[in-house]
């Protein structure tokens, strides 16, 4: 075969032969080249390329949206989230202030019971100095009267004894009912 191949190039008149068969030969290459590209077979793969380019295009520009909204949601989030954490350390601020003022105000108060007691104290002592002397005034009773009175009652007869109104109750005797004393 060596051969044949050798003496087909040194023909001249082959040569002629030679360059239309390499002719014939690039052009069935080119074809076949041309037919594998574009075979219908090989269109449908490039048509599915072309497709799942445009679908991952399509899925790309969706999750730039998605990624627009999630940030603007985002930025949202954070506004508010700032905005809750204000109110809640003022919200703990006037919590200490209350605090603070109901610590003054159960220190007050307790100042205050703590008067009113001594005030009590006072009242009671002064109330029972009066009762003392309420107890210890004058007043008139008869020989035989369950009654004590007040000088010039009506009541009053002419055998009326004087004693004092805690003289007269440690006897018995009620305060008349006209004259009250």
């Amino acid at each position: 075969m060596r051969n044949f191949i050798k003496d087909f190039f040194n023909n001249k008149e082959k040569g002629k032969v030679k360059g239309a068969v390499i002719s014939v030969t690039l052009v069935i290459s080119i074809l076949t080249n041309l037919y594998l590209y574009t075979s219908p077979q090989s269109i449908p793969q490039n048509t599915q390329v072309v497709a799942a380019s445009q679908g991952s295009q399509k899925q790309i520009e969706d999750l730039k949206v998605e990624k627009e909204k999630l940030s603007t949601e985002i930025n949202d989030l954070t506004i508010q989230k700032n905005e809750i954490e204000s109110k809640l350390n003022s919200i703990i601020e006037e919590n200490k202030n209350l605090s603070s003022k109901l610590s003054q105000f159960q220190s007050q108060k307790s100042q205050e019971q703590t008067n009113g007691q001594a005030s009590n104290n006072i009242q009671q002592q002064s109330q029972q100095v009066q009762n003392n002397n309420n107890n210890n005034y004058i007043v008139y009773k008869t020989r035989t009267g369950s009654k004590y009175h007040r000088s010039g009652c009506s009541y009053l007869s002419r055998s009326c004894y004087e004693t004092t109104r805690s003289e007269a109750e440690a006897e018995g005797l009620t305060p008349c009912s006209k004259c009250r004393p």
